[in-house]
């Protein structure tokens, strides 16, 4: 080490070592903390010298080299690790008092995490719902929806900030004045994709949060996102899958809360539906079958209410007819063969009705045959 310049020690703060620590690619979370097992702290781990690395802890020769090389890099990791205050962004390590447990009795927990934003607390309930990218507005309709009924009982939304369910699970929460947290494939600085930026701006706005084990400015690579599907189901203490392909992301998301002894839900579809395989599988192979959102209220203990009862039915300003046709339409899409059978009118009626209420923007299709409230 006498070719590395180094400051004192006192004058180092301990969490640049961390942030010197996790640039060592090769290293990974699981070895990161087979590590600080042996020597104590990231420090620790700085000044020892190669044979003793190769002696103790365990890692091949390749590894304790690529620990060598890395001080080499100390100068440039100091002065990034002062940079991330100004940009927000904050790190919490496994040895940090606010590590979040959750995380904790997953396997392979993450040694650190990078945040912008609160993090969701371990004693607050927390729903993760994934699925599909190019999802259908009836499954982006159903994301929104959920999420908006389960923020305003007080969960947390986890998701992954991806296109489709994704997104709009996050704006379920937004809208609904709730708290979500997005768990990237890449740093905490980048949006990716890059369409959703005002989505994650918003989401930072309003009392949510991104993270990531992975440094500021890592790029999205594609091996990123498996890894991180193991934090969207830890952070969680119930998953929910919208809509998912056969072998999708979703469905590694699931299985990974499936072992980790969580409670999976899965949306039904139809069977001809290639969006809908995913989730009848999940279903087939042992999950829940998502009846009414009130099934998590359930799990989780929370108090549910109905949407509208008949007293506030009595208030609404429509005529008699519009109320038992608006009664029967829920926040979550619901398909006109469903209203037809519940509402004791001719179908015409219904028609004529159904369109009044829509262009009064007392309802909105989802897609076409699948309504949901507006208001």
């Amino acid at each position: 080490m006498s070719d590395v310049c180094l400051a004192g020690g006192d004058a180092l703060k301990e969490k640049a070592y961390w942030y010197w620590l996790c640039h060592i690619k090769i290293l990974g979370a699981a070895r990161i903390r087979r590590l600080l097992t042996v020597f104590g702290t990231p420090e620790a781990v700085f000044r020892a010298r190669l044979p003793e690395l190769l002696a103790r802890s365990g890692l091949s020769e390749a590894e304790a080299r690529a620990i060598e090389k890395a001080k080499e890099e100390w100068g440039r990791c100091e002065q990034e690790w002062a940079g991330l205050a100004e940009k927000g962004i904050h790190m919490i390590t496994c040895q940090d008092s606010d590590f979040l447990e959750r995380l904790e009795v997953i396997p392979n927990p993450p040694a650190c995490l990078f945040v912008k934003g609160e993090i969701p607390q371990d004693s607050v309930p927390s729903v993760a719902i994934v699925g599909a990218r190019a999802a259908t507005g009836y499954g982006v309709g159903m994301a929104e929806e959920l999420a908006g009924e389960l923020s305003r009982a007080g969960c947390w939304i986890i998701s992954g900030l991806a296109h489709g369910i994704d997104r709009y699970a996050h704006k379920g929460a937004v809208g609904a004045g709730g708290r979500t947290c997005g768990v990237l494939g890449c740093g905490v600085d980048i949006c990716y994709p890059k369409e959703n930026y005002l989505l994650y701006e918003e989401i930072l706005a309003k009392s949510g949060s991104v993270l990531s084990e992975f440094l500021p400015g890592t790029p999205p690579l594609p091996m990123h996102f498996p890894i991180r599907n193991r934090l969207i189901s830890g952070l969680a203490d119930v998953v929910l899958v919208v809509e998912a392909r056969k072998r999708s992301g979703s469905l590694i998301t699931a299985a990974i809360a499936l072992e980790q002894g969580k409670d999976v839900f899965a949306l039904p579809g139809r069977i001809s539906d290639p969006l809908s395989r995913g989730c009848l599988e999940l279903i087939r192979d042992g999950a829940q079958v998502l009846m009414d959102v009130q099934d998590i209220f359930e799990i989780l203990s929370l108090p549910f209410k109905q949407s509208l009862n008949k007293s506030e039915n009595m208030k609404l300003p429509l005529a008699e007819e519009e109320k038992l046709v608006y009664s029967a339409i829920a926040r979550l899409p619901k398909h006109l063969d469903e209203i037809l059978r519940e509402v004791e009118l001719p179908g015409a009626k219904i028609f004529d009705i159904l369109l009044s209420l829509e262009l009064d923007g007392w309802i909105r299709q989802t897609e076409k045959n699948y309504y949901t409230r507006a208001r």
